[in-house]
């Protein structure tokens, strides 16, 4: 058993809510690699180019917290420790499992010796920490699955390259924990094709739209994240896809 934690989270709602009494570090991992540049080897490019866009994309006040809260945590984690254990907190949604990935996949190239395990919500709450209480966020740490980031990083490795078959691939080989990532493996082969307008969310988000007969992003927003749970896209991220949609459609709309 591993003397000490660090608790690496999805997000900024799940340290809000994050039990007090569970021992160890705690990592925010705020990152959203479901979209943005992946493909670099190096870290350093990788991180620089992931600041870059972050900055760029949604708020330039992120490029100096990216690195002071992210980059440097994880760089600092004592990758020589076999008394310490990685705990993930991720969910099974693309947007999470991106995040997951990556995070093996820095474990593995960075050759950390202790154990990593990874507490997952289940059931109904597989795509949302927010719907659990303190109490079972406690039950799901005593129920973590063990993990092996030599296993999970070749997931990164494909995904990087938009390579959707490998991707599966992989996902299927690993038999304790296909179930809970192939559903995301599928979405994500079925976001990366060679037009946005083939792609499985644009297409969703065309239906919604057609179906309940309005332009209100609202309305459209939240029948798209119940009928779209399984990529855990945030409103900014569907906002422009739903921009997309509206000037390809014109005439329609």
């Amino acid at each position: 058993m591993a003397d000490s934690f660090i608790h690496i989270l999805n997000g900024d709602s799940l340290h809000e809510q994050f039990p007090v009494d569970l021992t160890g570090a705690t990592l925010v991992f705020n990152e959203c690699l479901i979209e943005g540049p992946k493909g670099a080897d190096d870290l350093g490019v990788f991180f620089e180019s992931r600041e870059g866009y972050l900055s760029d994309t949604y708020d330039s006040s992120i490029k100096h917290a990216y690195r002071t809260d992210l980059v440097v945590p994880l760089l600092n984690i004592e990758m020589n420790s076999d008394e310490l254990e990685i705990v993930l907190w991720f969910e099974e949604d693309l947007f999470c499992q991106t995040n997951f990935w990556f995070v093996c996949h820095f474990l593995n190239i960075c050759g950390f010796q202790g154990r990593v395990s990874w507490a997952k919500p289940f059931g109904p709450a597989k795509y949302s920490f927010g719907r659990l209480s303190r109490g079972s966020l406690r039950t799901v740490f005593k129920e973590r699955l063990p993990v092996d980031p030599s296993k999970i990083a070749p997931l990164w490795q494909a995904y990087s390259l938009d390579d959707s078959d490998e991707l599966i691939r992989y996902v299927e080989s690993l038999s304790d924990l296909s179930e809970y990532i192939l559903p995301a493996a599928i979405a994500f082969r079925d976001m990366n094709t060679s037009s946005i307008e083939q792609s499985r969310p644009y297409l969703s988000l065309v239906e919604i739209m057609r179906s309940l007969n309005t332009l209100n992003f609202g309305e459209v927003f939240i029948e798209f994240c119940q009928k779209e749970a399984v990529y855990g896209l945030g409103d900014l991220q569907v906002k422009r896809l739903f921009d997309e949609v509206i000037k390809k459609n014109q005439d329609f709309f």
